[in-house]
C-alpha cells in the first residue's frame, strides 16, 4: 500500500510525466512491430535470383510468390543427399525421364497451378511415393534404410525436388508414409527420344512420349515441351520441373464413327442422374479408356435399373462410338450390357 501511495505521489510531482514516458515507451514499440512486420512481409514477396538456380517456395495452403535456394529448406548434411555435378551438356538421367514421365501421365498441361491444387497431394504420393511401377534413386535408398516408410521430410524434399514448391505433408501424412501400401496404375509411358535448348538458366526439352494403358494395346504417341529449372540438390538429377504440355500426334488404333465397341468394367455404384461411373477393367478393342468410363444411360431406363439390381458387378457394356472423343474414351452412352454372360439387350 504504501508502495502505492509513492507511486502516486510520483505522478503527481511530476505533472504527468510519468504518462509521457510510457506514451513514448509505447511509440517506440509500436514502430519496431511495424518495421519487423515489414521486412517479415518484404521476406514473403520479393523475388530473389540465385546465380545457380530459382526454386519457388510454398505455405501448406498456397505456394509463395519468391524464389529460394533449395539449400535453405533441405537438411542436405544426409550422406545420401549430394549436390548434382552438371555435366558439360544436357542429359536426362533416369530419375528426371522418371519425374517427367510420371507427371506427364497426369496432366496434358502441368505447372505451378497444378501444385496449388487440392488433388495434388495425393496425385504426387501415388505416383511418386506408393507405386508398385515407378521408382526414382532417392527413394530407393530411403526406403532401404528405413523399411519402407518414408517420413514428413523425405516427402517435403521430394516434393520439393520436383516442383521446386515448399509444401508440407504433415497434415497429409502424419508421421510419414510406407512405400510398399502401393498401387499400380493402369497407365504407363516412355520417352523415346528429345531434343534440349538453354533459355538462361532453365532448359526446354521437346520429347517423344509413348502412353498405353493395361487391358488396350493401343498406344498414343505424344509431344511434350517440358520447362526444367536447375535445382542442385534435387534429387531428380538435379533440376525441378517448372511445366509440362503435351499433344497427342497419332494413336495406333483406327477408331470409326458409328461402329460398336466393347469395354468390361466395375459398377462403383455412384450413379448421378442416371450416369453411372465405371471402373475399367478391359476392353475387347484398341481403344483407349479412361481410368473411369461414365456411362449415360438417362436414355436407357431399362439398362439403368439392371445395374441397379447388380450394383457393384462386373458388367460388359457395348456402346456406338459417335467421334466425340478421340484421344481417350471416357462418356458413353450404352446400346447392350452383359453381366456373368448373361446378355441384356435393349428393345
Amino acid at each position: 500500500m504504501k508502495a502505492d501511495g509513492r507511486e502516486r505521489n510520483d505522478r503527481k510531482e511530476n505533472g504527468g510525466g510519468f504518462m509521457k514516458k510510457t506514451m513514448t515507451l509505447c511509440m517506440i514499440f509500436f514502430c519496431a512491430a511495424a518495421l519487423a512486420a515489414c521486412t517479415g512481409n518484404a521476406d514473403n514477396t520479393n523475388i530473389v535470383n540465385s546465380s545457380e538456380t530459382a526454386v519457388e517456395t510454398a505455405s501448406e495452403e498456397k505456394p509463395k510468390d519468391h524464389f529460394n535456394d533449395i539449400e535453405k529448406t533441405v537438411d542436405n548434411k544426409a550422406s545420401w543427399i549430394q549436390e548434382y555435378e552438371y555435366p558439360s551438356e544436357f542429359s536426362m538421367g533416369d530419375n528426371l525421364k522418371t519425374a517427367v514421365i510420371q507427371l506427364a501421365l497426369c496432366y496434358d498441361n502441368f505447372d505451378k497451378d497444378s501444385v496449388c491444387s487440392e488433388e495434388w497431394k495425393e496425385i504426387f504420393v501415388s505416383r511418386f511415393i506408393q507405386n508398385t511401377r515407378s521408382s526414382f534413386g532417392y527413394l530407393d535408398i530411403v526406403s532401404e534404410k528405413n523399411d519402407g516408410q518414408i517420413g514428413v521430410d523425405e516427402l517435403n524434399y521430394i516434393q520439393y525436388s520436383l516442383t521446386g514448391v515448399e509444401l508440407d505433408f504433415s497434415s497429409f501424412a502424419g508421421d510419414g508414409l510406407n512405400r510398399y501400401d502401393a498401387a499400380s496404375p493402369l497407365s504407363y509411358g516412355a520417352i523415346t527420344g528429345y531434343d534440349y535448348e538453354y533459355t538462361d538458366q532453365r532448359v526446354i526439352v521437346t520429347a517423344d512420349f509413348e502412353v498405353g494403358y493395361d487391358g488396350a494395346d493401343a498406344k498414343q504417341e505424344h509431344e511434350i515441351t517440358v520447362e526444367l529449372v536447375k535445382n542442385p540438390y534435387s534429387c531428380f538429377d538435379g533440376y525441378s520441373v517448372v511445366s509440362i504440355s503435351s499433344k497427342v500426334i497419332m494413336t495406333s488404333c483406327a477408331m470409326q464413327e458409328g461402329s460398336s465397341y466393347v469395354f468390361y468394367g466395375t459398377d462403383m455404384m455412384e450413379e448421378d442422374q442416371g450416369v453411372f461411373p465405371f471402373e475399367f477393367s478391359y476392353s475387347e478393342d484398341d481403344l483407349l479408356y479412361g481410368h473411369f468410363v461414365y456411362v449415360d444411360m438417362t436414355q436407357a431406363p431399362e439398362l439403368a435399373e439392371f445395374v441397379r439390381k447388380n450394383a457393384g458387378g462386373d458388367f460388359k457394356i457395348t456402346f456406338i462410338w459417335d467421334g466425340e472423343e478421340m484421344e481417350r474414351i471416357e462418356h458413353v452412352m450404352p446400346v447392350d450390357i452383359t453381366l456373368d454372360d448373361k446378355e441384356w439387350i435393349r428393345k
